[in-house]
């Protein structure tokens, strides 16, 4: 046994010292390190391009989920340029109140095609506003604004009220915002 400890001892001493000594060859020479550095360098360009491309996928994905609005289904507007506070979940689509006070939301959705657009603003779950977008031509759309009262934890969200499918115009064309206009 304390022959079998002592050989694997100095098979491990070489291992370390071969290491060591390739590690040394490594640093005394430029063109094994630029080789080394040109690997590394397609290895980011690589994953980079795999990432956007993973990115593009997740944000054509998101586009499809969103297009088409289901009867009660809350509209989710996914893609977020300011959310200062991180008051809107992207995810649920609800904006909710970080501290009371007066609050102003706009909405405004497109219709895709000649489609017709049904939807509804919402406080928790009461209605605010409804409103309709008729698609007579390649896309039409509507507005809506509300200023209202809110307390801490209020929902607010832009839901779809139609008994059927409807095509809404996502990625960039409909949008959702709203803003504390006092405390």
């Amino acid at each position: 046994m304390q022959l079998f400890l002592n050989f694997m001892f100095v098979k491990c001493l070489q291992t370390v010292q071969a290491n060591n000594k390739a590690e040394r060859l490594l640093l005394n020479d430029p063109a094994l390190i630029m080789e080394r550095l040109t690997q590394l360098e397609n290895t980011v360009q690589q994953q980079a391009a795999t990432i956007q491309t993973q990115a593009q996928q997740i944000h054509q994905l998101q586009n499809e989920v969103n297009s088409s609005a289901r009867n009660a289904e809350i509209l989710k507007f996914n893609h977020v340029k300011t959310n200062t506070g991180g008051a809107y979940d992207v995810v649920t689509g609800v904006f909710i109140a970080p501290k009371a006070g007066t609050y102003h939301f706009t909405s405004v959705v497109y219709t895709r095609g000649n489609d017709d657009a049904l939807v509804q603003l919402n406080k928790n779950q009461d209605l605010l506003l409804r409103g309709y977008s008729v698609g007579t031509t390649h896309a039409e759309s509507h507005t809506m604004h509300a200023i209202v009262a809110l307390q801490k934890g209020d929902h607010i969200y832009v839901q779809h009220r139609g008994g059927s499918s409807d095509a809404v115009l996502g990625d960039s064309h409909s949008s959702f915002s709203g803003f504390l206009i006092s405390e």
